[in-house]
């Protein structure tokens, strides 16, 4: 029985980086994760100053990395739910 994968990371679809950095950590676009940033909601308004990327370290360790337009960085973690709840709490403290 064969199985189609789709590749889910950018390298796997042949993607270059957006940035490999001085210590040879790769920068991928999260594409769907910054849309979701930047899509309003029923109850909360988008983030249009927040991305996701994707951050590939030599060790081959991947983890996921919020930074806003002054590229500072807002958050780090491997897990999509971890960064999805930050996400909805930036969406939360933006309107307060």
């Amino acid at each position: 029985m064969n199985i189609f994968v789709e590749p889910f990371f950018p390298w796997d679809k042949g993607e270059k980086p957006y940035f490999t950095n001085e210590l040879g950590i790769e920068w991928y676009m999260d594409k769907s994760t910054t849309e979701y940033i930047k899509k309003d909601t029923p109850i909360h308004k988008g983030l249009n100053d927040v991305y996701c990327f994707f951050i590939k370290e030599i060790n081959g360790k991947i983890s996921r990395i919020l930074i806003d337009d002054k590229q500072n960085v807002l958050y780090e973690n491997q897990s999509l739910e971890a960064i999805g709840a930050f996400i909805d709490i930036l969406k939360v403290d933006n309107e307060e």
